[in-house]
């Protein structure tokens, strides 16, 4: 027996197959709604309701300089006070600094530039992340003079060098220097910094400062500074400490 319901589909498509282009747009805009509303929850869901995917996350914390007197309550720091937080500070087991910029990839096939990392040599042991190939960046890797390692995305390795599983150890140009490549972090890595940290999550590669960068000047404020608290100290205690 035929139904209400029956009737309003038979209906309803009826309408629909005989005026296509108000079809169309119908399920055009219906599919980017749902579309949009997935990428935002999809982006929600990683920054607000997902643990950040490091080791014991629970234990990092982003550090600031507080230059509200300057317009920026949240600013970066300099290599002295990086120092001074890794001499003075108990609450704490380590601070490694990132800053992002940009380098030429040269040499074998064309050039491009790259947005780059520039970290300190614990960054990747204090965020308690390792590569997927090879290594990441030490104080091995650690030169008074340009970088001479560099640590790859897995994007840029599989682009680039096609996946190459002998990539690390070889020597590439980046800006025009000879640079080993030490180690391909895994597909997928992200460092979900804040967005005024001014950090992408895209980098497609990380280098070493110089190893003299916390002796430079006070007034040189541009490291995104992140801390693993020490087990059974609590962020109260922290920001008390670094206040």
């Amino acid at each position: 027996r035929d139904t209400t319901f029956g009737r309003d589909v038979r209906l309803a498509w009826r309408a629909l197959w005989y005026a296509p282009t108000f079809t169309t747009v119908t399920v055009v805009t219906l599919a980017l709604g749902i579309g949009a509303n997935t990428a935002i929850f999809s982006l929600v869901n990683a920054v607000l309701l997902e643990p950040l995917p490091f080791p014991e996350s629970s234990r990092l914390a982003f550090v600031w300089s507080d230059m509200t007197q300057a317009g920026y309550p949240r600013g970066p720091l300099s290599g002295p006070e990086l120092q001074d937080l890794r001499d003075r500070s108990s609450r704490f087991s380590a601070f490694g600094a990132i800053w992002a910029t940009t380098a030429a990839l040269t040499g074998e096939n064309d050039p491009e530039q790259l947005r780059i990392g520039f970290v300190s040599a614990n960054f990747f042991e204090t965020l308690g992340t390792g590569a997927a190939l090879g290594r990441t960046l030490t104080t091995d890797d650690e030169s008074t003079g340009p970088p001479t390692a560099i640590l790859l995305s897995a994007a840029l390795w599989q682009r680039r060098y096609g996946s190459d599983p002998d990539i690390v150890g070889r020597r590439i140009l980046v800006n025009d220097r000879p640079t080993t490549v030490v180690g391909v972090m895994p597909a997928g890595f992200k460092l979900f910094m804040p967005p005024d940290a001014n950090v992408p999550d895209d980098l497609q590669a990380w280098q070493l400062f110089n190893a003299n960068f916390t002796k430079g000047l006070r007034g040189q404020m541009f490291l995104r500074v992140v801390g693993r608290l020490r087990p059974g100290a609590t962020l109260d205690e922290a920001r008390q400490e670094i206040a």
